[in-house]
């Protein structure tokens, strides 16, 4: 079964808009060979952050992501589902210098 937002509105739930915010935040890590993995305590190998967080509540604080660059670089940053994918990818980068 498929989940979908309450009817009635054209505003996502927090749930959803921190899902899809997971989803462009990883493509564009990925553009920079960066992957993107769930850092939350009950993560699952192999299951993304973005269906993580689809499938619970999560934390108020946001949901912890490890990003992973190809020197083997690990950070862990937590998204809260505010503001913008390309904005948070670039603090992130230009925080830890992740991808050069």
């Amino acid at each position: 079964m498929r989940h979908r937002p309450p009817r009635g509105g054209s505003e996502l739930t927090d749930l959803e808009q921190r899902r899809r915010l997971l989803e462009d935040l990883s493509a564009l890590c990925a553009q920079d060979g960066v992957t993107v993995e769930s850092a939350a305590p009950d993560a699952i190998d192999g299951v993304s952050p973005r269906l993580l967080a689809a499938t619970r509540a999560g934390s108020p604080a946001g949901e912890p992501i490890l990003l992973r660059g190809r020197g083997g670089c690990e950070v862990i940053a937590v998204v809260d589902g505010q503001g913008y994918p390309g904005d948070i990818w670039e603090a992130i980068r230009a925080r830890t210098g992740l991808v050069s």
